[in-house]
């Protein structure tokens, strides 16, 4: 093996590696702050609070999934490039503002003056959602440790209110404190992209856009198949259950940390996936990765779910079937990670957008009802539409690859040139396949 080879592998297993931590902070974080929450708030203030941060949350990963995601995989058709950093102020700044006046219109608790409850909220969502889009730029700029560095002061700066027992007694109140721990990320992120500016070429919004159309179909209904059971319970039933839910699914974070990081490095690497051994190399990671995936989670929920419920003190009756809910569906949700994240690599979104809306119609069957107060399972519509969601998920994603795999594998291989001379139909050729080796800008 070249010496340069051995530098290439040590360098990404660094990058790697770095992003592994960040994800993991970044994750403990959200725990961390959602268990501080249980502990000072009320049951109506501490749902009203889960629903916003989830909708925070869930904005996040719509934008990676519809932006910072595909514009690191088009480096598989358009060469090396980065995300721009204005890209994280110009998107992020007027989705917050938007969410940010429908969570104040819908989510009880949330806070009686609707102006200053408005402005406040809206601080805090652009203020969070900036801060992941300047992750991914730095990312993108293969700096994790700034990321890393940034993730840190966030974490050490939220965990003083916390020890000392100084978080507020309302919704609102913890989500500024969020916003204002963040911030310390910000600066951190934006003096790593300052000392790094240099020739680096910027990722075209078109070129990322046109990978991440379908990426953004998938999580948009994703994000509603999730989100309509929780505002549906909250809103027509008066349950409190939404909040049960949030906590209990913040102790499985550490299956976030996987999950992002693996869609990340997959979308890093997607140039390596223009030749039959990189392609090979791929499926070789995705079965391990299920494999490892599987256990993981399931001594995540076994450990993690207990050990939330006790620092937390939460009390509800019907705990255990909740918990044995998010248990499943967290396996679930993992196991799909290595699916997912090599079908984006991809290129193979609209696949994503098809599974998703199959699973809204599924989990808009589950959650309307409730509406009219007809009987769901166990009268419970989140935990249905939970396991009706990454049930159907896991299983769309594992046909996705599939079909993804065989069909690359076939223009890489040449079987379809040679069906098409033998008067065969041959798959169509889309154009998007390189030269093996990473593209200089």
């Amino acid at each position: 093996m070249r010496i340069l080879d051995v530098r290439q592998r040590l360098s990404g297993s660094r990058r790697n590696g770095l992003m592994f931590a960040d994800t993991a902070v970044n994750a403990l974080t959200g725990v961390f702050l959602v268990a501080g929450a249980a502990r000072h708030l009320d049951p109506r203030q501490l749902a009203a609070f889960s629903l916003a941060q989830l909708m925070v949350t869930t904005t996040i990963g719509i934008l990676r999934s519809a932006v910072y995601g595909p514009a690191m995989a088009a480096q598989r058709s358009t060469g090396r490039a980065v995300v721009p950093a204005d890209w994280a102020v110009s998107i992020s700044a007027p989705i917050g503002v938007i969410m940010s006046a429908g969570l104040v219109l819908l989510v009880p608790g949330l806070g009686s003056d609707i102006l200053p409850t408005f402005a406040g909220m809206s601080a805090v969502a652009a203020v969070v959602l900036a801060q992941d889009g300047l992750r991914s730029a730095l990312l993108s700029r293969e700096l994790p440790g700034w990321a890393l560095a940034g993730d840190v002061l966030t974490f050490v700066t939220i965990m003083v209110p916390i020890i000392a027992g100084l978080m507020p007694e309302s919704a609102l109140a913890v989500l500024c404190v969020w916003a204002a721990t963040v911030s310390g990320g910000v600066v951190v992120a934006l003096v790593g992209l300052w000392k790094s500016r240099g020739g680096y070429t910027r990722q075209s919004l078109a070129s990322a856009w046109k990978l991440g159309r379908w990426a953004t179909l998938d999580a948009v209904f994703a994000a509603i198949a999730y989100l309509l059971p929780m505002f549906m319970a909250t809103l027509y039933v008066g349950n409190n259950a939404a909040g049960t839910y949030r906590v209990l699914q913040t102790a499985l974070g550490p299956l976030n940390i996987i999950q992002t990081t693996v869609v990340t490095v997959f979308g890093l690497d997607a140039w390596q996936t223009t030749t039959i051994a990189g392609l090979r190399a791929l499926k070789r990671k995705v079965s391990l990765l299920f494999g490892g995936l599987f256990g993981l989670s399931a001594v995540c929920a076994g450990a993690g779910l207990p050990i939330m419920i006790a620092i937390t003190h939460l009390s509800d009756p019907h705990l255990a079937r909740i918990a044995l809910v998010v248990a499943a569906h967290g396996i679930m949700t993992a196991t799909t990670t290595p699916f997912l994240a090599a079908s984006l690599a991809l290129g193979y979104q609209k696949f994503g957008a098809f599974i998703r809306f199959v699973v809204l119609i599924a989990c808009v069957g589950v959650s309307l009802p409730v509406a009219g107060s007809r009987w769901v399972p166990w009268h419970d519509p989140i935990g249905t539409a939970m396991l009706v969601s990454s049930g159907f998920t896991l299983a769309g994603w594992m046909i996705s690859y599939a079909a993804a795999s065989r069909r690359e594998e076939v223009l890489l291989t040449g079987d379809g040139a040679r069906a098409s001379a033998a008067g065969g139909r041959s798959p169509r050729h889309r154009g998007r396949h390189r030269p093996p080796g990473r593209l200089a800008p």
